[in-house]
């Protein structure tokens, strides 16, 4: 009778295979964090710390670990030395082009150059310009919002809505008369309310429109700020008045917050943060299974020990 011989190359080949699947799964884990890039308040400061060509050189490296990565802008970039004024804002535009911004929301300078001047500004962007609270008026009536109230972008199978929202205090700021007709007529207006509750609904209807189309996150994106003349208008007032936003990026107030956990109307945690002013710092959001998490990069020359964690 002849002895069968007991082959291992058929079993040595099935866990050879089995731990190249598994390698390429943590791999594939490691590149599901999806990065979220957010300025604020750069008025014009093209060259100052970071500037826009150490942040077109981030958003590389960071492209380079995860596909998934957006940039955002909250406001008030194109105001604040000669570049803006002459150009009335369109250079500060296309070298955002130029940087890959994906996402801006209109800050109260975005209204210097007039009415007109906010719609060149949009088509001349690469990426759109989202407001939830700027909106038409016709016949003295409430219209629609002037531009889309959020977008939606696809990342790795998961939804990040951003809600864009801007200053009240625009209206302070700026010459009312852009927002009237020849006749002196109101035909555009940003939500607000005395007591900020119309505000409030504003910005909670656009994240419940956000949920209803499948958002998994929403991020609102505003240009409120914190500071405590601003009262009912600020970040840390629309988080405690609404429900939804999973985190808030800010600007306008030029403060510098790494990450601030704010109380919803429901109690819940939901984390702030702005990057100060001029490229100062650049903000870093990561969503991953363990959550949403914050940096603040403060410099940059290419290498990762630049970053500060929070």
């Amino acid at each position: 009778m002849k002895q069968q011989r007991c082959s291992f190359a058929p079993l040595l080949l099935a866990i050879a295979l089995l731990l190249s699947l598994l390698g390429g799964c943590t791999q594939q884990e490691e590149a599901q964090d999806i990065i979220i890039l957010y300025t604020n308040d750069v008025h014009c400061a093209v060259d100052a710390d970071i500037g826009y060509a150490g942040l077109a050189a981030y958003k590389a490296q960071m492209e380079e670990k995860t596909p998934y990565v957006t940039l955002v802008d909250c406001g008030d970039a194109l105001q604040g030395d000669a570049l803006g004024t002459v150009s009335q804002g369109e250079y500060l535009t296309q070298i955002m082009n130029q940087v890959g911004y994906d996402f801006a929301v209109l800050g109260n300078h975005e209204f210097d150059y007039g009415m007109n001047g906010v719609f060149n500004l949009a088509k001349t962007a690469n990426f759109p310009y989202v407001s939830c609270n700027f909106y038409n008026i016709s016949n003295g009536e409430k219209g629609d919002t002037v531009f889309d109230a959020y977008k939606i972008f696809e990342t790795d199978g998961k939804k990040i809505a951003f809600v864009g929202i801007t200053t009240p205090e625009t209206f302070e700021n700026i010459r009312v008369g852009y927002f009237k007709d020849k006749d002196d007529n109101f035909i555009y207006g940003i939500s607000c309310g005395p007591d900020g509750s119309e505000l409030y609904s504003d910005v909670q209807k656009a994240v419940d429109s956000a949920r209803a189309e499948g958002a998994d996150y929403v991020i609102a994106v505003g240009h409120l700020g914190i500071d405590e003349t601003s009262s009912f208008w600020t970040s840390r007032a629309v988080i405690a008045n609404t429900d939804g936003i999973d985190a808030f990026i800010d600007g306008h107030s030029h403060h510098t917050v790494e990450n601030e956990l704010v109380e919803n109307k429901n109690g819940e945690l939901v984390p702030l943060t702005q990057t100060g002013t001029r490229l100062e710092a650049v903000g870093k959001m990561t969503i991953n299974s363990d959550g949403i998490s914050t940096e603040l990069i403060t410099s940059y020359s290419g290498i990762d020990e630049t970053t500060k964690a929070v």
